[in-house]
């Protein structure tokens, strides 16, 4: 007997459904329903084929252990990794959220550009009281200026001579040279300081300018084919530290999902993705997402949404590789 008509015999004397399998493994009935009748070809790949036996033999009551020694001579090789086994725990573990952490570090942006805003705002307030400060300190000698002419004034009603009189009148044009000297000086400070103002909007204007853009850009289009090969699409993540995805299910429907680093290591597997369940990648320079049916699953990159490069109705399974760019 082979290894599926085994199983199916096995849930059909626990008087269990592949719904009910399904519920208890995660796995998708599409390929309980494949394992039973044999059909390896459309399992996600080798190492997921023996994995998903196991949690199906297990399920079901049967020694896993035992069931895949008898019957190894029907299971594809896995030369690749070693089985992981996912317990319960560990898919906990695995899909529970970052919470805070994630809201802090997505709030963290925004703070420092308010906080940017707020002390540019300061800086020029201070900025213009100085100079409203020094218009009006200049304005005062000019009102003192005008008191000669009263001492003037003050000098013929005390009785003082002619000759008095001449001096007063011969001191006056030097008065007033001083005033113009003065207000000339008033004048090119108010000049110096209007400059300075204007060149420090102008460099904070070339700053916030100058902030690179993030974005994702599509480097090569992988090929649809009908070989089994599964076709992998490149992206260059620039000017971006974090990189965060976040996944969506379509119309009700789900996806086998798993993300490998640029080592070939698995680091995030889920047989059943959730709407709205994020990874955080920060650290991976490079990753690699396998998701197992495009038309039942949708991404997004740090909150924007990528469009897959080849159209889900002409190929359900593909391959998304994301790669940080290097700071220049």
């Amino acid at each position: 007997m082979e290894i599926g008509a085994r199983l199916k015999e096995a849930r059909e004397s626990q008087n269990m459904t592949l719904d009910d399998v399904q519920q208890e493994t995660k796995i998708q009935t599409r390929y309980l329903q494949a394992i039973e009748k044999g059909n390896f070809s459309i399992m996600p790949g080798k190492f997921y084929t023996r994995a998903f036996i196991r949690q199906y033999a297990e399920a079901v009551g049967l020694d896993p252990e035992s069931l895949m020694e008898e019957h190894k001579s029907e299971l594809p090789s896995s030369s690749e990794e070693e089985y992981i086994q996912y317990t319960r725990l560990q898919r906990q573990k695995d899909e529970s959220p970052s919470g805070r952490n994630s809201a802090f570090m997505s709030f963290l942006p925004k703070l420092t550009i308010i906080l940017l805003i707020v002390g540019i705002l300061v800086v020029a307030l201070v900025f213009y009281q100085k100079t409203m400060g020094s218009s009006n300190n200049n304005d005062n000698p000019t009102q003192q200026s005008d008191e000669p002419v009263d001492t003037y004034e003050r000098s013929e009603s005390n009785g003082n001579s002619p000759e008095d009189d001449d001096k007063v009148s011969s001191d006056q044009p030097d008065s007033n040279e001083k005033e113009e000297s003065d207000d000339s000086s008033n004048d090119q400070s108010k000049e110096d300081e209007s400059n300075e103002s204007n060149q420090k909007e102008d460099n904070q204007e070339d700053e916030t300018k100058e902030e690179p853009k993030k974005q994702l850009v599509l480097k090569e289009k992988g090929e649809s084919t009908q070989n089994g090969v599964t076709p992998i699409s490149v992206y260059e993540l620039q000017n971006a530290e974090e990189l965060k995805i976040t996944f969506s299910t379509v119309n009700g429907s789900t996806s086998y999902v798993d993300i490998k680093d640029a080592s070939g290591k698995i680091i995030f597997m889920e047989n059943a993705i959730k709407d709205g369940q994020e990874v955080d990648l920060k650290n991976q320079k490079e990753v690699t997402i396998n998701i197992g049916r495009t038309p039942g699953v949708s991404l997004k990159v740090n909150g924007e949404s990528l469009k897959y490069p080849i159209s889900p109705d002409e190929q359900d399974v593909q391959k998304i590789r994301i790669i940080k760019a290097s700071a220049e």
